[in-house]
């Protein structure tokens, strides 16, 4: 999902080693597109946004699923697949699980975590135990941090896939999209071992209602 330049790193890895992709992109010019005619061997791109990405998704089940996109994949998927809206008003509720030095910034009803807020990552940077910058720890994952401060929550894991490139399982995905959502507040996040988002969703009205 995003075909700039995390998605073109993607393809490229992806068709350097056999593996056919697709790349979803409201921009049929995009960098990604690219990749594809230089490196033919049957991925193709579909111009659009979260919604074909989620009906490619759904056609294809990929194994990996590269959230490239300005945005947190995962929500929007889940909210298109059951009518749910980012839930500005919940902020608070995520704010106060989290300690602050973790909160990076905020943007509608999601949460931006870090665990080098202050700081500037190094490109690519291959995760280490240990962080290149802030010298901290980084042997736990923020995913699995991130479960045990929101144990209701569904937290998606990102693999690094290589250096400054990740992914999530396409199982994951699957299983996100599947969950019961007949709860009032539904948590979605998405994690590597330093870097995150969390997405409070709640059930959308529809037109006309208040």
């Amino acid at each position: 999902m995003g075909g700039g330049r995390y998605g073109t790193k993607a393809a490229r890895y992806l068709i350097a080693r056999g593996i056919s992709c697709v790349i979803v992109d409201p921009d049929p010019g995009c960098p990604a597109i690219d990749v594809i005619r230089e490196m033919d061997n049957g991925s193709f791109f579909v111009r659009g946004g979260l919604e074909e990405a989620l009906r490619i998704f759904i056609r294809y089940r990929p194994v990996r699923v590269f959230p490239t996109a300005p945005l947190h994949v995962a929500a929007g998927l889940v909210s298109l697949a059951h009518g749910l809206r980012e839930s500005p008003a919940g902020l608070q509720f995520l704010l106060s699980r989290f300690p602050p030095h973790l909160v990076q910034g905020m943007k509608g009803g999601s949460l931006y975590l870090s665990r080098n807020r202050d700081g500037l990552c190094i490109p690519d940077c291959p995760e280490p135990d240990t962080c290149p910058v802030t010298g901290g720890p980084r042997s736990i994952p923020l995913s699995s941090e991130l479960r045990i401060l929101l144990p209701e929550a569904h937290i998606l894991e990102s693999l690094q896939v290589a250096p400054g490139l990740g992914a999530l399982r396409g199982g994951d995905v699957d299983a996100l999209l599947a969950l019961n959502t007949s709860r009032e507040k539904v948590v979605v996040g998405t994690a590597c071992r330093c870097h995150g988002v969390v997405t409070i969703l709640d059930k959308d009205p529809g037109p006309g209602c208040s």
